[in-house]
């Protein structure tokens, strides 16, 4: 599966190994990188998905800035950011975006956009800062009852290995090795970030405490009220295997369930991708996007003040 970056011939973001598109900000003694392009409100904020950054998102972000400003940016020890201190949850995570935003003085109000392990902290930064978030869009969305519904199944399906059949939703960014330093290819340079050690450690952080990011997100419920997309994915990922199916069926019942947070939800299928839809198909993500703000413009205005 390829990666989907800007094309050149949309006015391609000149990035390097030492050239990240963005700037970067200290969030508390180290570093993360913001990339924030176009103009207009509600601002745009994407969190990517487990062993992700920010480079996947470039072509999305270059058509979306056309109907918003709209920001991306790197977690602790992905892409340019540096490495941050643990343990790597959603809680902590939702802060340090917080501080993120902050720094940069990209004032709310905000439309998250959570893909995977990063609608959790899209949901734990709604529920945490309410009055600044006005919309989200969950892609294909960590749901915070995954872990143990998830784990039962692997439980009742002996023999039949759902961590195996799950390998092919791993992203393949993370497969990749260090080929020395690239030049100049967005794609290399994506690819080299986040095969480097910090990014691997960063990964295995998430992964280690994903159980409890969920808890941390399942704690502040109940969900507060704002135009939602759930886009979830249309092919699966886990194998055609007992225990492949039943997973992928309950993975099915939890995006429906995450499509029933607020008064506002829509869930959206995505029949021609599996986990990574932005990747499978962008066009479905940025049609998501566009539509929550639109829509986030015509609920009444609320007290968004965030920024000192």
């Amino acid at each position: 599966m390829s990666l989907l970056f800007m094309p050149a011939s949309s006015g391609a973001v000149d990035v390097s190994i030492g050239k990240p598109p963005g700037k970067m900000y200290d969030v508390g003694g180290y570093d993360l990188q913001l990339y924030c392009t176009g103009s207009g409100g509600p601002k745009v904020i994407v969190d990517t998905g487990l062993g992700s950054s920010s480079m996947e998102w470039l072509a999305i972000q270059d058509r979306v800035r056309k109907h918003a400003r709209i920001c991306s940016y790197d977690r602790a020890g992905y892409g340019w950011s540096d490495e941050g201190p643990g343990p790597r949850t959603a809680a902590l995570m939702a802060k340090e975006l917080h501080k993120l935003l902050q720094a940069a003085q990209e004032a709310p109000p905000y439309i998250l956009v959570g893909h995977s392990f990063g609608g959790y902290i899209a949901q734990h930064f709604a529920e945490s800062y309410a009055n600044e978030v006005v919309g989200m869009v969950l892609v294909d969305s960590s749901h915070p009852e995954q872990t143990r519904r998830l784990q039962q199944l692997a439980n009742l399906e002996a023999g039949d290995s759902l961590q195996q059949a799950h390998a092919s939703s791993v992203n393949p960014v993370m497969l990749s090795q260090p080929r020395g330093n690239p030049a100049g290819n967005a794609r290399e340079i994506g690819e080299f970030l986040n095969s480097r050690r910090k990014a691997i450690f960063a990964q295995m952080d998430e992964l280690s405490n994903f159980a409890e990011s969920g808890a941390q997100v399942a704690e502040l419920r109940p969900f507060p009220e704002m135009p939602l997309i759930v886009l979830s994915r249309g092919q699966p990922v886990w194998g055609e295997t007992p225990a492949g199916r039943a997973a992928e069926a309950q993975w099915q019942m939890l995006q429906k369930e995450l499509a029933q947070l607020t008064n506002h939800s829509e869930q959206r299928i995505a029949r021609h991708s599996g986990h990574h839809v932005h990747i499978d198909q962008p066009e479905l993500v940025i049609e998501a996007i566009t539509d929550i703000v639109r829509a986030s413009n015509l609920q009444p205005t609320r007290n968004t003040a965030g920024i000192d």
